[in-house]
């Protein structure tokens, strides 16, 4: 058991080593690429470019891909793998429950696929959202003296509460959508809960003398499978929103108005070779 425990300490610490220098080496690429094409484009496209959607990008949007982004990936891939563990477990027991877990993932893998699209859109909608919200916030801040001169701050109060209202508008979406999907998996759970229970007193003739302590441990498995579907799903949907975040970014690196290249040509050796 010492063996296998240091061995398993082992796997994990190269696990998380070899993780942590990929999503590190990720991280920098993508801000040093964000940053060199920001600072190398034209004036022309930061007069048509709010400074609130560039510190959008700089920070929340890069916040995601260095903090939560490997954080949910790893997260969604343990869970993942615990949940067919589970599944599979339960199986083993009770085989006629096979039968009942293909019906029951592909209701779930549906439910996962309506989720994570409207998921996906609402996110976007919220980020869409927020960037004004942020560029008139810093506008005001810096030209407060001018707004206070003009005698305008009712007018700037009542349009930043306009666009803070759709911000919550679209956030509020993301919180509905949330309730349903989280009552949709506990159906899931309660009809596994069920079926286990059902399968396992059905079949509790089969059982050989001693191991009528599997129904109990295939149940208690069952218990688990709730609370992994529920993180299972919000850790997916987590990672496919943050990737919204890479998706951000990309398009500030591969974006098309770039200034002239930097470096100054350098005139051939022994140039000119004619001429007064």
């Amino acid at each position: 058991y010492a063996l296998f425990s240091f061995g398993t300490s082992l796997c994990a610490l190269g696990r998380g080593f070899i993780f942590g220098m990929f999503t590190r080496q990720t991280s920098l690429t993508l801000f040093s690429q964000q940053l060199k094409a920001i600072f190398r484009s034209p004036m022309s496209w930061f007069d048509v470019t709010p400074s609130g959607r560039i510190l959008n990008r700089t920070s929340k949007d890069q916040d995601d891909v260095d903090s939560n982004l490997p954080f949910t990936i790893q997260m969604s891939v343990q869970n993942f793998l615990s949940l067919i563990g589970t599944i599979i477990s339960i199986g083993v027991v009770d085989p006629p429950f096979f039968a009942f877990a293909f019906v029951a993932v592909c209701y779930c893998i549906y439910v996962i696929k309506v989720y994570l699209q409207a998921s996906r859109e609402l996110k976007r909608v919220e980020r869409i959202s927020l960037a004004p919200t942020l560029s008139l916030f810093s506008e005001c801040a810096n030209g407060y003296q001018v707004i206070r001169a003009f005698k305008k701050e009712n007018y700037f109060r009542q349009m930043f509460e306009q666009r803070f209202d759709k911000y919550l508008r679209a956030a509020a979406g993301g919180a509905n959508l949330e309730r349903w999907v989280s009552l949709r998996t506990d159906l899931f759970g309660a009809f596994i809960v069920g079926a286990t229970c059902y399968f396992s007193v059905g079949t509790r003739d089969n059982y050989k003398p001693g191991e009528s302590g599997l129904a109990g441990l295939s149940i208690s498995w069952s218990l688990t499978i709730t609370g992994l579907v529920s993180f299972a799903l919000k850790t997916l949907s987590d990672t496919e929103i943050q990737m919204n975040s890479v998706e951000r970014i990309l398009q500030y690196i591969n974006k098309t108005e770039k200034e002239a290249e930097w470096e100054k040509p350098e005139a051939p050796k022994g140039w000119p070779r004619a001429g007064n």
